[in-house]
């Protein structure tokens, strides 16, 4: 075999563990965000994936937590990555993830979309509840994208604003706080 084989076999043989590697892999955290102390502690149970899920290989895992601080309150949802076999390597995958307070009348939901090539992945939310962000660390942000680079098991925070909603189009803001 001359080097010019040995050239072309390495470089198939690369581009072969990159389809086999994981990738659009992301530890999901379920956050919520109150900009002042909640009158009554309350709980949250969070439900990691939904029926409009497709090409997942991992959906997280649901929890739940008490919520009794002004601020950020976090738990994990577990691993979520998206399904990069042949069936759904040109594919678009699609997550969703949803909580439901109890002793408040707090609810909220996101899809997302997860797209993974050879080298990142990145998350974009859809059809979120008002307020609803995705930050690279635990923190209230004002992004609904992330890009990370595959294989390094990202972090991704989603930050849910109970008591946010959207006004109508006339009306003189977009969002206000209840």
């Amino acid at each position: 075999m001359g080097l010019g084989t040995h050239l072309c076999t390495a470089a198939i043989m690369g581009l072969a563990s990159l389809a086999y590697a994981e990738k659009g892999a992301a530890y999901v955290n379920g956050c919520v965000w109150h900009s002042i102390q909640p009158v009554n502690a309350y709980d949250i149970h969070w439900k990691a994936g939904s029926t409009g899920d497709k090409c997942m290989t991992l959906r997280g895992s649901d929890a739940s937590m008490n919520v009794k601080e002004q601020g950020l309150t976090c738990i994990s949802l577990s691993k979520v990555s998206v399904d990069s076999s042949w069936d759904c390597y040109f594919r678009e995958s699609h997550w969703g993830m949803s909580y439901t307070a109890v002793g408040a009348a707090y609810s909220g939901s996101t899809s997302s979309k997860w797209t993974t090539g050879p080298f990142n992945s990145d998350i974009t939310l859809e059809s979120q509840s008002a307020g609803t962000n995705v930050c690279a660390e635990e923190s209230h942000c004002t992004r609904t994208y992330i890009e990370w680079d595959n294989d390094s098991n990202a972090n991704l925070f989603i930050v849910f604003e109970p008591g946010k909603v959207k006004k109508f189009p006339n009306s003189e803001s977009i969002e206000s706080e209840l």
